[in-house]
C-alpha cells in the first residue's frame, strides 16, 4: 500500500510554469508599455532641464543685483575687468571697493551642454539692458525666442 501512494503521487502530478507562448506574450505587453512611456521620461527630462536654467539664471541675477547693492556696479558696466561671463565680479574680488562676495559659488554651467562640450551661461548687454542666458535645448542663437532661455539683470546698466 505505501508503495502504490508513492507511485501513485509521482505519477498523477501535473507540471505547473508558463509555456513559451504565455511568456512571449507578457514580454510583448511590457515592451509596449515601456514604449509608451519613454517619450513621457524625455519630456520630463527636457522640462526639468528648462527649470534648471530658469533657476541658475535666477541665481545669477540675484548675484548681479547684490553685487550692484554692494559696489554701486554691474557687471559688465562700462570700464568693468570682467571676463565675458561676468565672472569675476560675482565670484572673484577683482580688488573692488565694497566688494562682499561672492555672491555665487561657482559660475553656473548651461544644463543643456554636455560634459564633452560644457557651456557656461553667457551675459551680455543690448542696447542699455543687462542678460543672462542660455542657447536651450537646440543649442542655437536663433534669437526668435523657441528655445532660448534668458533673464534681464536690469533696466539700465549704466546707474
Amino acid at each position: 500500500m505505501r508503495k502504490e501512494f508513492y507511485m501513485g503521487a509521482c505519477k498523477g502530478k501535473k507540471q505547473s510554469g508558463f509555456t513559451l507562448i504565455e511568456l512571449i506574450i507578457v514580454v510583448a505587453i511590457i515592451a509596449v508599455l515601456a514604449g509608451a512611456m519613454v517619450p513621457l521620461f524625455s519630456t520630463n527630462k527636457l522640462e526639468a532641464q528648462k527649470a534648471k536654467a530658469r533657476s541658475d539664471l535666477d541665481a545669477i541675477k540675484t548675484a548681479a543685483l547684490l553685487l550692484h547693492v554692494d559696489t554701486g556696479r554691474y557687471p559688465l558696466t562700462a570700464g568693468a575687468a570682467v571676463d565675458a561671463t561676468g565672472r569675476n565680479l560675482i565670484v572673484d574680488d577683482d580688488n573692488i571697493t565694497n566688494w562682499n562676495g561672492p555672491y555665487i559659488d561657482e559660475w553656473r554651467r548651461d544644463p543643456f551642454s554636455t560634459d564633452a562640450a560644457p557651456i557656461l551661461y553667457r551675459m551680455g548687454i543690448s542696447g542699455t539692458k543687462l542678460f543672462a542666458w542660455c542657447f536651450g535645448p537646440d543649442g542655437a542663437d536663433d534669437t526668435r525666442g523657441d528655445d532660448d532661455i534668458a533673464i534681464m539683470i536690469t533696466s539700465d546698466v549704466t546707474k
